[in-house]
């Protein structure tokens, strides 16, 4: 597959003839749904994240679960979302890095907007490239400020280490913090050594470096992600990234309709050409075409036109069965598993096994097939049971006269041995929760009310290592409350008395 990207600039002719023709043939970051990893920041879902919230002192970080390969070219595509306070703070960045902290990787809060430390120490993130959009102005000596909202690109984590001066982002005198999501755009060329950021669809920085040996000392691979922070004025900020695939090439046989898996979060879609389609302006349509076809998958987004195709490629012969997807994931301790078939033949039953180490592998599970079919057919299976760690998993799709077939293995993971308790209980006006066996994570803390109602609320930076954490509940009123772990596979409820 292959995408092509085209940006509707409002600039004059010649600027943007340029940028046409030097858009056209970059390669792109656009795909399916990223993973990324989060520190602080909270999941809005559908790609979108809340960094910070209406709050002084608030910093975050997210990080895409994929390394960047400097020595290719790319193009991202984010939103990004400011907040609705004028003279709020203090803005997003985005990082590219190898600091040893990977992941986990976050700087301080305020002006050093999530990637710096107030005394350009070792809490930077470092080696590094950022791309400010600031929109607090903290002055000329050590941040380089000006007093519009700004970009402007720094290095090595320390924002006075400044490559490309600060530009006013969408214009002299315009506030960005109007509560409305911006389309951001950042290209790299590495023939040309050319960084480009665009905001709203205006190229507004351009930086000529060779970022892999002068600024990442020969090392190509890069994590990459958003950072942000509030000080002592603040905003709700929020990030989404923007994806769109038409998904994977499938074969068929003329007469046996097969549903294209396309996925995007773009404004509007549409397929071409209508040859054999079910619909054109829809996500998922049903393709029948007389013989080969190659469909081209168009999502606009603003200025952002973005083309994706796949091939429908012909085949009669059909295994019994053809799985599109298989996947599991644990979510409070159960491990769910689905998949999908574009079509079955004689198809009885699948039988669901799992294994410890990938190799040896047990029945622990039935589900019944669609016979033969020409239509997509979706299954899944609960193994409310799973091994602590990773479990392996496949299916064995068993035909009417006992044939047996094999899907490819996956894994999923579940940490199922996190342990807690709180002394002393019943408390008075303070606890502590030891935590053990739990994976690093940031974990959601809640007390709440028998009747649900949240009291307090706090996120825990856990290291994987047995914690100590401390609550004050001086300002609580006496009662009976839940204390409950929201951990990533997990969730642990300890009844607490309070004031007692």
């Amino acid at each position: 597959m292959q995408w092509v990207a085209i940006l509707g600039y409002p600039l004059e002719p010649m600027k943007r003839l340029w940028l046409l023709l030097w858009l056209v043939p970059a390669a792109s970051q656009l795909g399916a749904q990223s993973v990324w990893h989060l520190n602080y920041a909270t999941s809005l879902g559908g790609g979108c994240f809340h960094l910070t919230k209406n709050k002084d002192g608030q910093r975050a970080s997210v990080w895409n679960d994929q390394l960047l390969d400097l020595t290719k070219p790319f193009r991202l595509n984010y939103r990004l979302n400011f907040g609705n306070k004028d003279q709020g703070a203090d803005g997003i960045s985005i990082v590219f890095h190898q600091d040893p902290a990977g992941y986990a990787a976050i700087g301080y809060q305020g002006a050093d907007l999530g990637y710096a430390s107030a005394s350009y120490g070792n809490d930077s993130i470092a080696p590094s490239l950022i791309i400010e959009f600031d929109t607090y102005n903290n002055g000329q000596w050590q941040y380089n400020d000006i007093v519009d909202d700004h970009c402007q690109i720094n290095a090595g984590g320390i924002p006075s280490w400044t490559l490309a001066f600060a530009v006013p982002v969408a214009g002299p005198g315009v506030n960005v913090e109007d509560d409305a999501y911006h389309f951001v755009q950042v290209t790299w060329d590495p023939a040309s050594m050319m960084l480009n950021v665009y905001f709203n669809c205006n190229l507004i920085q351009s930086l000529n470096v060779d970022l892999v040996n002068w600024l990442f000392a020969g090392n190509a691979m890069v994590y990459y992600g958003i950072t942000a922070a509030t000080g002592k004025a603040n905003n709700n900020q929020y990030f989404c990234e923007l994806w769109h695939t038409a998904g994977n090439d499938l074969t068929f046989c003329p007469g046996t309709p097969v549903a294209l898996a396309a996925s995007s979060n773009f404004q509007s879609v549409s397929w071409t050409p209508a040859t054999g389609l079910s619909c054109t302006n829809c996500l998922n349509p049903v393709a029948n075409p007389a013989g080969p076809m190659t469909y081209v998958f168009t999502g606009i987004y603003d200025c952002l036109t973005v083309t994706d195709t796949v091939k429908l490629i012909q085949d009669c012969t059909f295994l019994p069965v053809e799985l599109q997807h298989f996947d599991g994931r644990c979510q409070q301790g159960v491990v769910e598993l689905q998949w999908v078939t574009a079509s079955e033949r004689n198809n009885s039953h699948f039988e669901v096994e799992r294994s410890a180490d990938g190799s040896a592998f047990y029945t622990i599970g039935r589900v019944e097939g669609a016979g033969t079919s020409a239509e997509q057919n979706r299954y899944s299976f609960r193994d409310t049971a799973p091994l602590a760690g990773t479990s392996y998993y496949r299916l064995k799709q068993v035909d009417w006269d006992a044939t047996a077939t094999f899907s490819p293995v996956i894994t999923a993971r579940c940490n199922t041995g996190a342990t807690a308790s709180v002394f002393p209980n019943p408390s008075g006006g303070s606890f502590s929760l030891r935590l053990f066996g739990a994976e690093p994570q940031q974990v959601a803390c809640r007390m709440l009310t028998p009747a649900g109602v949240t009291v307090k609320a706090t996120i825990l930076s856990v290291s994987g290592q047995p914690q100590l954490f401390d609550f004050d509940t001086s300002e609580v009123p006496p009662g009976i409350y839940l204390l409950v772990l929201y951990l990533t596979d997990q969730v642990i409820t300890i009844p607490l008395a309070v004031g007692y």
